[in-house]
């Protein structure tokens, strides 16, 4: 008993008479005489020995811990002599070590309550100090005690008052005992003070996300000062005002906006009306509405209203601060923090971070006086100016800014976990982006799945709180195991945050419902990686009705999430085929974006560029030529207009769509000028791959390909094949590094490059190209066959023709054939993305087998792949398939015509004879 003792009351910082003084603390040695209590201590230091006359006990200790656990289950009256008449030091000591014993003793959590609820006045304040030291277990145990012991209202005010905000281990504990006072104020007490433990437990039950009760307790506290107010307005008003202002954000939490909005616009009229009158006293405050009000109409999507309030939030802040800088300048720092947000919301991106390096700055010089104060907003303001040097491409900096936020927030978290883990998962969040954007994908997963599990933590301990994170985290860990092409692992955390999110919006639709729509679109491009089309299909089309129902009640806040999900589901519309339907998709967003870009064109101008872009492939994919060429060169024109204002932002879209743009202006046969834009697109990648290489060098090895093709076009051979030559070179390296992101990108240049050696007529190293690809997309295709098996299919296809110049006809015949059987297959199943496809490899095993004198059977498949092509409307391979008959009826007329009469019941027709 006297070593658990020992190592409950901290004897060890004390001398001679502090380690007596614990002794005695033994039921058995209360009253033993001096001469035994001084045994007894000499014992103790030779048992620990420490500096001088101190007892020194190892900690954490997990056998001592389980000793004085085991001693306090089985002594009632240590129990009572270690917990009661301590000082605050030693308590917390005490309740620490019980703490944490109850992580590997049984016993600990049910002792633990036990001490709590026989003294939990004299503990309370201890147990506040260890519960922010050791986590939720404690502070749960307190909250359940404060639940129902007997307490004077007065005792229970005086724990409220010293359990800290914001709180992640005392959350519960503070809302227990918040309300609990607020149930026994009599209903004859000061109104006053009924209003202010109703405010009081609407911010500690909006710290445990409790929604609807916390926006019940603000509203009956600003019911109660608009009663005094209309009694007293001198008095009572900027009550008033505080009170509408914290129920603006309550109704926000719950995606209420117009009452939100309602509510501090009635606020920021009170507080002006008092400023106006005495602007010394109230200033500040109308400040403080200004600012909250700019955040509800920005999340109306009212950007030049948002603006105009934080405008004027931080020009009544800079003034104060000139008069008083040890005052205000922490609140000019905020609203410039948040005057940043808004003008980023309106592209004007210069001045966007004109402020917030502002904020930073002004936050530095507060945080190198008082760290302690100043750290975290300092942390808070590098986060957004992370985000704010990201907007205009400078990435490194972007990096170093949220590199030192994590930095800040890591040390304060390791300080006070309770207080500052939630900011740390926040900047892992935005690292992860900033690595993500650098290339550098495994830091970037790391980081991201670092926030994931402290939120995950988080979200165990407070679901209503912080299970929103946890899907937003989830959500980013998805995107980073897809840059890494771990595309089941990507699948896997998507479809979690999909149904968290689903679970929030089914319980709180308007605040959650945006979320949900969000997740459904990042999973719809899980889903399509993995080949599962239909499904993704599904996952876009709920997300488009999600938002589509959210812009027609609020278009200035949800018009661009619906035009960005109908971009998205344009692609997995043209994935299955579905081309008309995808147009007209893209053509809605497109129209949405040019709306917008019309009202806010530094904002939307750059979506716009991409709903061109993307509107452009689906006219191509329609045989619309000249519109397609006419959107993608809209789409340059913007980006290039961008790219000179912000180069370091726009450069890498300009590339994409001069990519695209020689890829519309080589279908209408435009060679040159096809070249022309591909050799501008490769010039821009190779600079940027240059400076930032694990970022830019996949661009650069796609562009390589295409300007390889491009060359081919125009004949120049030997300059295709070093372009192509290049691209399988990069991806080959990308590859070895990342084979799950990159073998595909490989197999890809691998099929090109053996098309430009076989146009060299090097038929042995051509076969070469495509025998590797084929081997690595069997092999993909095995792991993901509905991803891979198209491409598998395709590189058959070109391997057969390979094998066919070499004279390895049966060979050639073995290759196609299993080309037709899986694209048949994938037809069967989605017959307008892959009937196409099918009628090509038709086309090819036709001629394989004429070329075998198998011309009856070759007749069967040309007949097949030219019925298609007639149908699909493929004029080109209409026309290959005809010529290849014509050249199988020259061969062996009588075959050719009995067969056209068999598969068709007519006679062949005049072309054909």
């Amino acid at each position: 008993m006297i070593a658990a003792a020992v190592l409950l009351l901290d004897a060890q910082e004390g001398e001679e008479a502090a380690v007596r003084q614990v002794i005695r603390r033994v039921p058995d040695l209360a009253v033993a005489d001096e001469e035994r209590v001084g045994a007894l201590a000499r014992w103790l230091r030779q048992l620990y020995p420490g500096e001088g006359e101190r007892v020194d006990v190892l900690r954490p200790d997990l056998l001592a811990e389980r000793h004085a656990t085991d001693q306090l289950a089985g002594h009632e009256l240590l129990r009572g002599a270690c917990y009661t008449d301590l000082e605050l030091p030693r308590a917390v000591q005490a309740l620490t070590v019980l703490t944490r014993a109850c992580a590997h003793h049984d016993r600990a959590p049910e002792l633990l309550d036990q001490v709590l609820r026989q003294n939990l006045m004299g503990l309370a304040d201890a147990a506040i100090v260890a519960a922010v030291q050791t986590g939720t277990r404690l502070g749960d145990l307190l909250a359940g005690a404060l639940e129902d012991v007997p307490a004077r209202v007065e005792d229970l005010q005086h724990i409220a008052g010293q359990i800290p905000y914001p709180t992640v281990a005392l959350a519960t504990a503070d809302a227990v005992v918040t309300r609990r006072v607020r149930a026994l104020l009599p209903a004859d007490a000061d109104p006053a003070d009924i209003a202010r433990w109703s405010g009081q437990l609407a911010v500690v039950l909006a710290q445990l996300g409790r929604r609807e009760e916390a926006l019940e307790a603000i509203t009956e506290a600003a019911a109660v000062h608009r009663t005094l107010a209309e009694a007293h307005p001198d008095a009572f008003l900027p009550d008033l005002a505080m009170s509408l202002n914290n129920q603006s954000n309550r109704l926000s939490d719950l995606g209420r906006r117009e009452e939100a909005l309602e509510a501090i616009t009635e606020a920021a009229a009170v507080h002006r009306t008092l400023a106006e009158a005495h602007p010394d006293a109230f200033l500040p405050d109308l400040a403080m509405s200004l600012n909250n009000q700019s955040n509800r109409l920005s999340d109306l999507g009212r950007r030049e209203e948002a603006l105009e309030a934080i405008t004027e939030a931080a020009a009544v802040h800079r003034t104060l601060a000139e008069a008083h800088p040890d005052a205000f300048l922490p609140d000019l720092a905020m609203s410039l923090n948040n005057q940043s947000g808004c003008l980023s919301d309106l592209g004007r991106r210069e001045e966007a971070l004109e402020a917030i390096t502002e904020a930073a700055a002004v936050r530095r010089a507060l945080a190198e006086a008082h760290p302690d104060a100043f750290l975290p907003d300092l942390a808070g303001s590098l986060n957004n100016q992370s985000n704010r040097l990201s907007d205009l491409g400078r990435r490194e900096e972007a990096l170093e800014a949220i590199t030192e936020a994590v930095q800040i927030r890591r040390a304060l978290a390791e300080a006070r976990p309770d207080a500052f883990l939630p900011d740390l998962a926040g900047s892992l969040n935005n690292q992860s982006g900033c690595l993500s954007d650098l290339g550098r994908r495994e830091e970037a997963l790391e980081a991201i799945t670092e926030a994931a599990a402290v939120r995950r933590t988080l979200a165990e301990a407070h679901p209503d709180a912080f299970l929103p994170d946890l899907a937003m985290s989830l959500n980013n860990q998805s995107n980073r195991l897809s840059d890494l092409g771990r595309r089941e692992e990507a699948l896997e955390a998507i479809t979690e945050a999909v149904q968290i999110r689903r679970t929030l919006a089914e319980a709180h639709p308007d605040a959650f419902l945006p979320d949900l729509a969000m997740s459904l679109n990042n999973q719809s491009n899980r889903l399509s990686d993995l080949g599962r089309r239909e499904e993704a299909l599904e996952a876009i089309t709920e997300a488009v009705q999600i938002r589509r129902t959210l812009a027609e009640a609020h278009p200035d806040a949800f018009l661009p999430d619906l035009a960005g999900s109908l971009n998205n589901q344009s692609n997995r519309l043209s994935d299955l085929g579905r081309r008309e339907e995808a147009l007209e998709a893209i053509t809605e967003a497109a129209a949405v974006y040019r709306t917008l870009a019309e009202a806010h064109p530094d904002a939307f101008l750059p979506d716009l560029a991409m709903s061109l872009n993307n509107q452009s492939g689906c006219l191509s994919d329609l045989g619309r030529r000249e519109e397609a060429l006419e959107a993608i060169t809209e789409a340059v024109q913007i980006r290039r207009a961008l790219a000179e204002a912000h180069p370091d932002a726009f450069l890498p879209s300009l590339a994409m769509s001069l990519n695209n743009q020689s890829n519309r202006l080589s279908d209408l046969g435009r060679r040159e000028e096809a070249l022309e834009a591909i050799t501008e697109a490769v010039q821009i990648r190779r600079t940027l791959a240059e400076a930032h290489p694990d970022a830019f060098l996949p661009d650069l090895a796609m562009s390589l390909n295409n300007q390889s093709n491009r060359l081919s076009d125009l004949g120049r051979r030997e300059e295709a094949l070093e372009a192509i030559t290049e691209a399988a070179a990069v991806y080959r390296t990308l590859a070895e590094a990342h084979p799950d992101a990159f073998l595909p990108d490989l197999a890809g240049s691998l099929n090109n490059q053996s098309n430009r050696l076989s146009d060299l007529g090097r038929r042995e190293e051509a076969l070469e190209a495509i025998t590797e690809a084929a081997a690595v997309y069997r092999t993909l295709a095995e792991a993901h066959p509905d991803a891979f098996l198209p491409d598998l299919a395709m590189s058959l296809n070109n391997q057969s023709g390979c094998l066919s110049d070499l004279g390895r006809r049966e060979e050639a015949l073995e290759a196609i054939t299993e080309a037709v059987q899986i694209r048949r297959a994938l037809a069967e199943a989605h017959p307008d993305a892959f009937l196409p496809s099918l009628a090509t490899s038709l086309a090819v095993l036709g001629r394989a087998l004429v070329d075998l004198d198998r011309v009856e059977k070759g007749t069967r498949y040309l007949i097949e792949g030219l019925s298609i092509a007639v149908d699909r409307d493929l004029p080109e391979l209409a026309r290959a398939c005809t010529e290849l008959l014509r050249q199988a009826h020259a061969q062996d007329a009588s075959a050719v015509t009995a067969t056209w009469r068999q598969v068709t019941g007519e006679d062949p027709p005049q072309w054909l004879r």
